[in-house]
């Protein structure tokens, strides 16, 4: 890409000497080598080299790399200037680290990266080029060398400049004669009465502006930077530094000292309340990082208010629990607290009154009220103000008030605490019935033992056909069931007798979540040639039962002679058109991506009446390598099911000539044989059905497992997506659940889904019995061409009938990562390339101190070629092509350096100029057509870092919810805390510019970064060290979220960490502590990823066990 040439950061050198060198004959005429400099920050000017030149890197820390850039340009053009030599010093730690060959000096040039070794570097027109310089001191000591260019130029055709670095002496100097490293500023301490808004700067007004100085004591010229590193505000998930502060740093001017010279730093101290306020700045380039401590105080009291809710800090007592925050309209009176905190200084806080206000809801109460005014609060202190929600208002509507508090705070004289309800249903008992129906099967002989007649009597009429199975009842209510009565069976016509209770239970009682012990029924009758289907129904109640007298079914074939039968879905029914053609009942995978794998779960369910066993399972004769399964044997007892998961990998093309094709159903499938005690083998064939496709339609998840739902309820709903990537609209023709039995699928949210637009909708499990379930999800549509579209969705769930979740956890020895830089190869990011190898040790120093286990791995921007997603390692080492925390730290730092060099890649790779697409390509890194190149990169359970690095447009097709999407999926739903993605890149809305360049507005990469809530850092900082090593801290710390296995009731849930392991019960008895609710040294409950999150001190250390239980939550069919 072009860049502007307006440059800040490092240093650019641009020389201006003008040699005419102009002749008579045009032929002998050449070019003139100038250089010139303006690589520092836009307020230092352009300097340009004369001859002796000095190129100075002042005096960076030992161990880091100060850059200068050296601009050529052309001075006699259109005559050339032919560049034939650039080299330094040999043995010294200065560097020639890339050229550059730029077409002009316009935003849109066109940039080249240029090797000596590949031949001389020719400048025509308006030609330029770039030479990057780094010196990297080992010592303290000064150290020198020369640049040296060879051209054709009639003057300095064999230029040296001195390059010099290093040997310095600088000191930072407070106010108070102190110098060095912690050495404090003291804005002193003011009044409340003095704080004021500034409208000039849209601030609070200086209350005092303090200096730092800086004193350049050696020999040569210094290049140095500020930067406030802790504001005097505490920052909140999601905020930077400076989004809220008190320390603000003034305008610096052109922060270069030659020798001798002092530069003052001005701070200003701006506050808004009352209080004690600490911060720190950061000054670099003189030697050692110098850390400057900052103190100011202002007297008077401050409120500070914490609510006893999800978000303590937010002055919003919400009542209720997460997902819906509703109170049941026939609860008890829930009480909740405030805390009022004194944050100020020197002056006790008076909360003169208190009151509710005027508007505030009837279902609000506190017992503090009427206000009896407190002692006064020093500073630190805080008191308890308890407030109560008890429902008087209808049914379904929301509740509100505020709690307001009149204080000396001369900021905030009413503070207000604003209250938060909402009035549901009420609690009741429900009674479900599991299975349901009681399905009996095919009875063909007496399971149950009732033909035998008591001797001495012998009669024709005792043989007996029979089945026994059982039922049991679960209150999936909230409140108790009593008095819970069984029975009658209410018979139809022609089954008198047949269905029956051998013994009624006594009436009992059951708690929320509770399962009743197993009741007995029967269906016995006389044998008979043919099966026939019959039914009753079962009855049970309780005087509290939310529908009174309810019933389960009852059913079954009584009659025929014992056989084994089989019934195998999700089946398709045939098709007699198009690319899912099949004149079969079929296994339809749809239409797969190249390169992906999507895996069916294919049921086999024993719909005999004796014991089945399956045996030969194998592919069917002429089956596509494509396809594969296990081919394991199994019994299948009389009612139940064995599940086979089929997997279809769609082959990436070849050019073949029928590639396009179908895997079609009359060659594809499984056979399998089966048989039983009373009948011979026999064969079932399951035809198979696939399409691969280019991926420019996405669904996901491609499968869904619900994992375990209580009998009688329903799970969450999940959301799929599909998105379209294609060139064209896609219209969806229908979304239909195949069979329809367990799962429920609502309508798209759109019908029609236009380029890089996307429909939603949403599935749902609702179990019925004990056991597995699997479906699919049909997806049918096509696109303005008539193409068709079949994508399904793979479903499973399972019916439990215990309602009662329990989760236990072990935080790793070491915390896990996986962290993925993406790094765009085009010839305009050689500068941020070294930028990242230069400030490797910035950012894995938080991996070394917090001891992490890590792979650290690098792919280029491709998103359309073979090789995307595909590490890059100029080195690949025993595990793999990427780098792992046992190497020697020099080998990680030599390899990441070579690594992240793209640009001049070691494999060949073709570069990506023409369209880099960050996000396509780090969603390539983990797909099928990448697993082999990568193997053992990814590790499911570490947490996994995607860092995007760019200056250009990302264009990935689709959008960065399709990308996140992929995957918050890949790490599951319930695991935000395992994915992370940042970026750094050009920010919205008008990208930015550096000494390395301009860089464009990135919006795609932007907003997968505010989905996923990573950070986002501009890539022309000035200074790379700061933001690596943020970016590190919050890439290697352990781990703070565990997903729940089932959806949670949250006042149910209760969490424990234990040392080493986790007891059945876990107790302070078994060295276990009790973790409280608590928003500050706690756990809270994320209701919208089903997750508890610990905080502050309560995070489990390493190889600690954390147990949580909790009740499930019971949805009914669209909720949740």
């Amino acid at each position: 890409m072009r860049r502007p040439w307006i440059l800040t950061g490092t240093l650019l050198v641009a020389v201006a000497m003008s040699d005419c060198n102009c002749e008579e004959s045009l032929g002998v005429a050449v070019g003139q080598i100038e250089l010139t400099l303006c690589d520092r920050q836009p307020a230092c000017e352009c300097t340009e080299l004369g001859s002796p030149a000095v190129i100075e890197f002042g005096n960076p820390e030992v161990g880091t790399v100060a850059r200068r850039t050296v601009r050529i340009q052309n001075g006699n053009a259109p005559r050339k200037l032919v560049i034939s030599r650039i080299d330094v010093g040999a043995d010294s730690e200065f560097q020639v680290t890339g050229i550059q060959h730029r077409s002009s000096g316009e935003d849109d040039a066109e940039v080249t990266n240029h090797k000596m070794a590949d031949g001389s570097l020719t400048l025509e027109n308006d030609n330029l080029a770039e030479i990057f310089l780094t010196f990297q001191p080992g010592s303290t000591a000064e150290s020198s060398t020369t640049l040296t260019i060879v051209s054709n130029s009639a003057l300095y055709d064999n230029w040296e400049i001195l390059l010099r670095g290093g040997g310095g002496s600088a000191e930072a100097c407070v106010p108070s004669g102190d110098c060095g490293d912690g050495s404090v500023v003291d804005f002193g301490t003011h009044s409340d009465v003095d704080i004021a808004y500034d409208p000039a700067v849209g601030l609070p007004t200086a209350l005092d502006t303090q200096m730092v100085t800086v004193t350049n004591q050696g020999p040569h010229e210094i290049f140095f930077t500020a930067a406030i590193t802790v504001d005097g505000i505490p920052e909140v998930p999601g905020e930077v530094v400076g989004d809220r502060a008190v320390f603000f740093l003034g305008d610096l001017g052109c922060p270069t000292l030659a020798a001798g010279e002092s530069a003052d730093i001005p701070i200003e101290y701006r506050p808004s309340t009352a209080g004690e306020h600490f911060g720190k700045m950061l000054i670099k380039g003189v030697g050692a990082p110098v850390y400057i401590d900052l103190e100011a105080r202002v007297t008077g009291a401050h409120v500070c208010l914490r609510t006893e809710d999800d978000l303590p800090n937010d002055s919003t007592l919400q009542f209720g629990d997460a997902p819906d925050y509703r109170t049941p309209s026939n609860a008890e009176p829930e009480i909740r607290h405030v805390w009022v905190q004194n944050c100020g200084f020197q002056e006790d806080l008076v909360i003169s009154a208190a009151q509710l206000g005027s508007n505030t809801d009837p279902d609000f109460s506190s017992t503090a009220l009427p206000w009896v005014q407190t002692s006064p609060i020093a500073p630190g202190e805080e008191i308890e103000v308890a407030v109560a929600l008890g429902p008087v208002s209808p049914q379904l509507v929301g509740v509100d008030g505020n709690l307001e508090l009149t204080t000396n705070d001369l900021r905030l004289a009413t503070a207000y605490v604003h209250l938060q309800g909402f009035i549901g249903l009420p609690e009741v008992c429900y009674l479900t019935a599991s299975p349901s129906p009681v399905d009996f099967g095919w009875v063909a002989s007496d399971d149950a033992a009732q033909g035998t007649c008591v001797p001495p009597i012998i009669l024709p009429n005792c043989a007996r056909i029979s089945r026994m199975k059982t039922v049991r009842l679960i209150n999936i209510g909230e409140r108790a069931c009593d008095n819970i009565e069984v029975g009658p069976v209410t018979t139809l016509v022609g089954t008198a007798g047949m269905f029956t209770m051998p013994s009624t239970p006594t009436p009992f009682r059951l708690e929320p979540g509770d399962v009743s012990d197993a009741i007995d029924v029967l269906f016995a009758m006389a044998p008979q040639q043919d099966p026939i289907n019959y039914s009753a129904r079962l009855e049970f109640t309780s005087p509290e039962n939310a529908v009174g007298t309810a019933d389960v079914l009852l059913q079954a074939i009584g009659g025929g002679s014992p056989a084994c039968a089989v019934e195998v879905s999700p089946l398709s029914p045939p098709t007699i058109s198009g690319d899912q053609m099949c004149p079969y009942k079929s296994l339809k995978f749809g239409g797969v991506n190249y390169g992906n794998t999507r895996t069916l779960n294919m049921q086999i369910r024993n719909i005999g009446s004796e014991d089945c066993v399956i045996d030969n399972v194998r592919k069917k004769q002429g089956t596509a390598d494509s396809f594969s399964f296990p081919t394991t044997s199994f019994n299948i007892a009389i009612g139940a099911s064995h599940t086979i998961p089929v997997s279809f990998e769609s082959p990436v093309p070849s050019g073949g000539l029928f590639e396009d094709f179908p895997f079609g159903c009359v060659t594809n499938g499984m056979q399998f044989d089966y048989a039983s005690q009373s009948t011979d083998w026999a064969t079932e064939t399951v035809p198979f059905l696939a399409l691969g496709k280019p991926p420019s339609i996405d669904v996901i998840p491609g499968e869904i497992d619900f994992g375990e739902v209580t009998v009688g309820c329903c799970s969450a709903q999940r959301r799929v997506s599909i998105y379209n990537s294609g060139i064209t609209t896609l219209d969806l023709d229908g979304v239909a659940v195949l069979r329809g039995v367990n799962f429920i699928a609502t309508s798209p949210s759109s019908m029609s889904i236009r380029v890089s637009g996307s429909s939603d909708f949403m599935v749902q499990f609702c179990a019925t019995a004990e056991g597995e379930a699997v479906d699919v999800v049909e997806i049918t549509g096509h696109d303005q061409e008539d193409n068709e579209e079949f994508i399904t969705v793979s479903l499973s769930g399972t019916g439990v009938l215990d309602s009662q979740g329990n989760d236990q956890y072990r935080q790793p020895s070491r915390p896990m990562v996986d962290v993925l830089f993406v790094v765009d190869d085009s010839g305009s990011m050689q500068g941020e390339q070294d930028e990242l190898a230069a400030n490797f040790d910035a950012f894995i120093g938080q991996a070394v101190e917090l001891d992490t286990d890590y792979h650290l791995g690098v792919t280029n921007t491709d998103g359309e070629t073979e090789w995307a997603g595909r590490l890059h390692a100029c080195t690949t080492n025993a595990w793999g092509k990427f780098i792992v925390d046992s190497q020697p730290p020099a080998q990680q730092e030599t390899q990441f350096s070579c690594n992240v060099n793209v640009s001049d890649p070691a494999d060949g790779r073709p570069s990506t100029d023409n369209k880099e697409s960050a996000l396509h390509a780090a969603r390539s890194a983990f797909e099928y057509a990448t697993l082999e190149w990568n193997e053992g990169f990814y590790r499911e359970a570490a947490k996994l870092y995607i860092i995007l690095v760019t200056d250009e447009v990302d264009q990935s097709d689709g959008t960065a919810a399709l990308y996140f999407d992929f995957f918050q999926n890949l790490k599951g739903i319930g695991n935000p805390d395992l994915l992370n993605i940042s970026a750094i890149t050009g920010p919205p809305p008008d990208g930015c510019e550096s000494s390395n360049g301009a860089a464009e507005s990135n919006l795609l990469d932007f907003n997968a970064v505010e989905l996923a809530g990573g950070q986002f850092r501009s890539i022309c900082s000035a200074d790379w060290t700061d933001l690596l090593d943020s970016l590190g801290l919050d890439v290697f710390n352990a781990r703070r979220q565990f997903p729940l296995s089932r959806p949670a009731t949250p006042v149910t849930i209760d969490v424990w960490v234990c040392p080493s392991t986790c007891p059945e019960v876990p107790s302070a008895a078994a060295g276990c502590t009790h973790v409280q609710q608590n928003g500050a040294d706690g756990w809270t409950y994320d209701a919208d990823v089903n997750a508890v999150t610990f905080h502050g001190n309560s995070l489990p250390e390493a190889g600690e066990c954390v147990a949580v239980s909790y009740i499930a939550m019971c949805y009914a069919a669209g909720e949740g």
